[in-house]
């Protein structure tokens, strides 16, 4: 009778041999893809942004942050018996005026995780695994967030050279799908509050992650489409306000797309030297 334990076991290596390969090479991708265009002001340029992937992913499973290559899958084979990726998706959210800061275990502690007083990520991750998901990324969670420990800032800046200019890619390529929340992470959709400059509406960040076929999260029981939701405030229905988003998202160029990458290394640059100001300018 033929050994499949053995068979097994060698499937195993080989699978894991392939995963730690593709992180290796997603690695190089994004070491490579910074080039230096100005010596005299010591200006890069990322030379091919739609081949950076995410660094990290949020496995919900294991309810922990992984490099992004551990979503390939030892068990699951394409046509050439190569593991195959399994689909993330990806979070949207505006920062709300009560964000609080806290340690947690998910990132292995590597860095405090900004988010809405009286939200946990427990909460978002039961909503994730009710939306059938397996893999998220959440940018609190999978980007390095500011820190007042020396190391990681440093670690920080180098990396968000590469992963602020190709957000938009993230969403707008990698991802599955999208999650919005509306009105902060984890928080429930509400009627009202539309004009508000917290709200994810009114966000110049929220463009480039207004993917098409995108869901809502945090809708309340009793609400089947927030886009039939009238404002309490001005009764106007929630889905005109979504048309100017959606136009927008439809007539983005490149050119505009390079606008957002290039704003976003400013935001990088600004946000490394921690005043006040760019903290509230690299704040989504």
């Amino acid at each position: 009778m033929p050994d499949h334990t053995y068979r097994l076991e060698e499937d195993l290596v080989v699978g894991v041999t392939y995963i730690e390969e593709q992180g290796d090479f997603e690695a190089n991708n994004r070491q490579n893809s910074v080039a230096r265009i100005d010596d005299s002001t010591v200006r890069d340029a990322i030379t091919e942004p739609s081949n950076i992937r995410p660094r990290r992913l949020w496995d919900l499973y294991a309810n922990r942050v992984v490099p992004y290559h551990y979503h390939y899958s030892s068990r699951r084979r394409d046509g050439s018996n190569k593991p195959i990726r399994y689909p993330f998706c990806a979070i949207s959210h505006s920062w709300t005026d009560d964000m609080v800061i806290a340690d947690t275990p998910v990132n292995g502690h590597n860095w405090p995780v900004p988010f809405p007083a009286g939200v946990s990520l427990e909460a978002v991750r039961n909503e994730m695994l009710n939306l059938g998901e397996e893999y998220v990324w959440l940018d609190v969670l999978c980007l390095r967030q500011m820190s007042t420990d020396i190391a990681s800032e440093k670690l920080r800046k180098e990396e968000w050279v590469v992963d602020l200019p190709t957000i938009g890619i993230l969403y707008d390529h990698y991802s599955r799908q999208v999650v919005w929340y509306m009105n902060g992470l984890g928080r429930a959709f509400e009627a009202k509050g539309w004009d508000n400059v917290r709200h994810w509406l009114n966000r110049a960040w929220t463009l480039q992650e207004a993917k098409a076929g995108s869901v809502f999260g945090g809708i309340p029981e009793g609400i089947q489409d927030p886009r039939k939701v009238k404002s309490s405030d001005t009764n106007e229905l929630f889905e005109h306000r979504l048309a100017a988003v959606d136009l927008c998202r439809k007539e983005r160029t490149r050119e505009t797309q390079g606008i957002c990458s290039h704003l976003s290394s400013l935001l990088c640059d600004a946000g490394a030297r921690q005043t006040p100001l760019t903290r509230s300018l690299v704040s989504p």
